[in-house]
């Protein structure tokens, strides 16, 4: 994230709080992390070797980030982060619909008050724009 906003003092006291306050959700959610980069490498090979178009390229990357945000082991981090972390994560989140804003005229109402659906909404539209879009346009 590029904000002024957010800060390294921020993501130390973001990783802290999830230590703190969702320790076993954070250690399966970077479980969870590793089977998705292995999913994705093997979506990415296929589409580096010409297997798939890039709408299949970007359907199928998306559809396993989906699956990932959506599982019961994501979610049970989010909800934790949200209860326990939710001031960092307001301004992780605003941070992102800040950058989606202004850098790729996406436009999404910011809440009142996040809620877990505009947490893994705000995310997919984030790892869209920024981890698969640039894959899908290098070739």
């Amino acid at each position: 994230m590029t904000s002024k906003n957010y800060t390294i003092d921020d993501i130390i006291k973001q990783i802290y709080c999830y230590i703190k306050n969702c320790n076993v959700e954070y250690e399966e959610i970077n479980i969870l992390k590793n089977k998705v980069l292995n999913a994705n490498k093997i979506v990415i090979d296929a589409y580096k070797n010409k297997k798939l178009t890039k709408q299949e390229f970007i359907d199928k990357m998306m559809q396993i980030r989906k699956i990932q945000i959506d599982s019961e082991t994501y979610t049970k981090f989010a909800k934790c982060s949200l209860k326990n972390c939710y001031s960092i994560n307001v301004k992780i989140l605003d941070n992102i619909l800040e950058e989606l804003s202004k850098n790729y005229n996406i436009k999404y109402k910011k809440p009142a008050k996040y809620t877990l659906k505009d947490y893994k909404n705000i995310l997919l539209m984030y790892i869209k724009v920024k981890e698969i879009m640039p894959i899908a346009n290098s070739q």
